[in-house]
């Protein structure tokens, strides 16, 4: 039984991390724009996207800033305990080499199974500020799985 349930968290998971990369993909690619008047009767994207974290929530309350702020900080030194904060300034730049990044932030996405890192960085010979998601899926312990997504030109 603990072996299906494994095996069902696991496909659950797998499933998700495609489901978060394709959206990641498309909400990257697009550029933000201000949020179209609607309908009376229809909400906005915003509106729903609320809607949504409320339901995936449930009835847990908001945090405050400074409650997330520490939340962060102490997701941040477990993500750095297991090796991951290191690791993923490894995997960046042995396959964006000579990148000059601007920022980097790494957490918890979801839950404590798949740590997200996402790097805002410039290209040699390119003035623009690139993105750049990519993160780890936990298989077992300490084992994780990198998930990067190769783009296309």
């Amino acid at each position: 039984m603990r072996k299906d349930n494994q095996g069902f968290e696991e496909r659950r998971q797998r499933v998700f991390a495609l489901l978060l990369m394709l959206v990641a993909s498309a909400v990257t690619s697009c550029s933000r724009t201000p949020p179209a008047a609607t309908p009376s009767g229809e909400r906005s994207v915003e509106e729903r996207l609320a809607e949504l974290e409320q339901r995936l929530n449930g009835d847990t309350p908001r945090l405050s800033e400074a409650e997330a702020k520490k939340q962060w900080e102490r997701d941040y030194a477990e993500i750095e305990r297991l090796g991951l904060v290191e690791r993923s300034y490894g995997d960046f730049s042995t396959r964006l080499t000579n990148a000059t990044v601007e920022s980097w932030t790494i957490g918890y996405l979801w839950d404590t199974n798949m740590v997200w890192c996402d790097v805002r960085y410039r290209a040699p010979g390119n003035g623009e500020t690139l993105q750049k998601e990519f993160g780890y899926q936990r298989k077992a312990g300490t084992n994780w799985d990198l998930m990067w997504r190769a783009e296309t030109q």
